[in-house]
């Protein structure tokens, strides 16, 4: 058992990791993993932000899945990532043979909640 504080509301809570690595886990290893569980909004926006990088880099491997000559653009796209998702990129688009990937960001609607988008495209 150990005890974290959430980073942005300071509320503690116990976390039972029995089995895992709890003894090699740093204080902000588990702030960071009680932040991720925390109800307080600020923890809840970057709850959000950090599941929309997982869905986009999931999305990304699917996209190209296991080719090997594509891990180059992969790896560009998924460096852009944390810049869309803060908004401080709106697209990036990279070409390489008859490979184009594009991400972009959107919004759906009147809502300003912003997608992420990937395509591939072949000549």
């Amino acid at each position: 058992m150990v005890t974290g504080a959430c980073p942005y509301c300071g509320q503690f809570k116990n976390l039972d990791l029995v089995g895992e690595y709890s003894d090699e886990l740093t204080d902000d290893k588990i702030n960071d993993m009680v932040m991720m569980q925390c109800d307080c909004p600020e923890a809840y926006v970057e709850q959000k932000r950090r599941k929309k990088i997982e869905k986009a880099e999931k999305d990304i491997d699917g996209l190209f899945g296991e080719q090997t000559s594509t891990e180059d653009i992969k790896e560009i796209l998924k460096t852009g990532l944390v810049p869309m998702v803060d908004h401080r990129i709106s697209k990036l688009t990279v070409e390489r043979g008859t490979v184009k990937a594009k991400l972009s960001e959107t919004s759906k609607g009147g809502d300003q909640s912003r997608a992420i988008h990937h395509q591939k495209r072949c000549a």
